[in-house]
Order: C-alpha cells, then structure tokens, then sequence
C-alpha cells in the first residue's frame, strides 16, 4: 500500500516479458505507433523502459532504440530488442538521438520513452492512439507520474482544455513524456534539432502547438524518472525556452523584457527551493520534504498499478 508520504518501493516487477513488439522482420507500415528510447550507459532504466514497452497491449508497436556508445552492456540489450538494428555510436547530445531514432521510424504517431522512464499500464497508450483517430487530431499529451528524486511518486496534471497561446507560454505544461506526434507531422515541423541542449523538446512542443490543436489524454501513459539536465540546470533550460519564443515568434521588445521578468522570478523561487533542499538535507529532523507538502499525490485509480 501507499504509505502517507506517497512514499512506495521501485518498480521491482519491471522485468523484461513477454515481447508484443514487432521484428524488423515484418513489413514496413505496420506500426499504429513507433517508440523511441535512447540510452546512453544506463542498462537498468533500459531494461525498464523496454520492459514497459513489452507490456502495451492492443496496438502494434514499433520500438526504436538509439544507443550513444554505451560500454555498460546497453548497446546489446538495444542490438536484442530494438525492432530495427540501429547503430550504436555518440550523438553529440540526447536531440541528435531521438532525431536518428524518429527517421528510422515507420509508425502513424510517435512518442518518446528514454532509459529510465516507462510507459504506464498496458492500455493507456492504445486509449490515448484511439483518442487521437477518434479526434482527428495530429497530436496529443496527457498527465503522466512522476518518481522523484526522493523515490516517491507525484502527479503531474494538465487541463482539459489548452490553445496555442497557454501552452507556448507555459501557462499550460505539456509533459514531453506523454507528447505523441504523428510521424508526418513531425516530419513536416523539422523534428528535433540540435539547436538547443536541453529544450529542445519545448521546440517541437511549440511548433506543434502552432500548427493544430491536440487531444488531452484523460490517463496517464507515461512514468517519468526525475533527476535529468532539465532538473540540475533549470535556469538553462528557461533561458532556451526565451531563445525558443524568440526564434519562432516575432516577439516585441517588451515581450521580450516580460519575458525576461518572469525569468527572473522563477530563477528566485527555484534558487530558494535548492537552498530549503541544502538546509534540510542537513536538518537532524529526518521527516518528509517539504517539496511532498507541494506534490499532488497519485489518484487511487493509477496508485494501484504501483503496487505488487
């Protein structure tokens, strides 16, 4: 059971299993949604991402997974599961890679599941992909579940309605492990590029946005692992996130100082949050984070599939 802090044990049942995922071996187009993951040196949240992967039932999936060079054992398992051979070699960073896996792929939509993250249940993802037939839409994100960096579980919502607008402002969050892209529109956008280290993902986002609007998924389909770049370098990551409006939108000075503004509030609030994380790490009170009193707990009806 869930204990009160939303603290549970890590997903100890994600072995590999049965594999539902087609073989380079089948015919080309047969995928309703191609998944790629990229795994640099990281074997365990590679067998957990594909495991996750082989779960999904009714649909076909394609899987693609990119290895960066891995010398711990992740290129052999990405050589044996991987549903085309991809060569394992450096990309220069984790946009390059998640571009060469999305050119290799052959399915209608495609969504990005890196090592170490999940995707949720084994139905969630076929819901979201009839969702999006059903709406007509060409793109699509939903909630997802976060594990934290203190090995508890938070939700991360999202509204059931979003514009163009709120989303490039990010008044709207769109959690990039629950985006799912039709593969001509990715296509059509640029896909990734290489331009920004760790927003990239925004870009796509934005573009997206830009060009339709997307379906919100009710379920969760994706387990997210907190603790990437996008953490560590936050003030980054926002600042990519300006360059980004300014690059696709002709934004005017003062929008550009609005901006700015509100840059520097959020880097205030995280700057405070990392020291309350310094303090407390040091405190000889060893009670929950103060970050939990901030996290929505997970609904009973997904908290389940977290426990055995």
């Amino acid at each position: 059971m869930i204990s009160e802090n939303n603290k549970v044990p890590l997903l100890d049942f994600l072995s590999i299993s049965q594999p539902t995922v087609i073989s380079s071996s089948m015919s080309p187009n047969t995928a309703d949604i191609s998944v790629i993951t990229v795994v640099l040196n990281d074997k365990s949240g590679l067998e957990r991402a594909v495991s996750s992967v082989q779960r999904q039932r009714s649909l076909v999936i394609e899987h693609l997974i990119v290895d960066g060079g891995s010398i711990d054992g992740s290129a052999e398992l990405a050589r044996e599961f991987s549903s085309v051979l991809i060569d394992s070699k450096p990309d220069g960073g984790i946009y390059p890679a998640m571009q060469r896996g999305a050119m290799r792929a052959t399915g209608e939509f495609l969504i990005f599941c890196n090592s170490g993250d999940m995707l949720f249940g084994d139905d969630f993802l076929a819901k979201a992909i009839r969702q999006l037939r059903i709406d007509k839409s060409l793109w699509g994100f939903g909630p997802i579940i976060e594990l934290t960096e203190r090995d508890t579980f938070a939700w991360v919502s999202v509204p059931s309605y979003a514009d163009s607008k709120s989303i490039i402002a990010r008044k709207v969050f769109v959690p990039f492990p629950s985006f799912i892209i039709e593969r001509n529109l990715f296509l059509r956008l640029g896909g990734l590029t290489d331009q920004f280290k760790i927003a990239g993902d925004f870009e796509l986002i934005c573009k997206a946005a830009s060009s339709s609007k997307p379906s919100i998924f009710r379920d969760p389909i994706a387990l997210f692992a907190a603790g990437g770049i996008s953490y560590v370098s936050a003030d980054v990551a926002w600042k990519e996130e300006i360059a980004i409006r300014v690059k696709l939108f002709d934004l005017s000075f003062f929008d550009r100082c609005k901006q700015w503004l509100k840059f520097s509030i959020r880097l205030a609030r995280w700057k405070t949050g990392k020291l309350l994380d310094f303090i407390q790490a040091r405190s000889p009170f060893k009670e929950s984070s103060w970050r939990e009193y901030r996290t929505n707990p997970v609904p009973s009806e997904y908290a389940n599939f977290l426990t055995n």
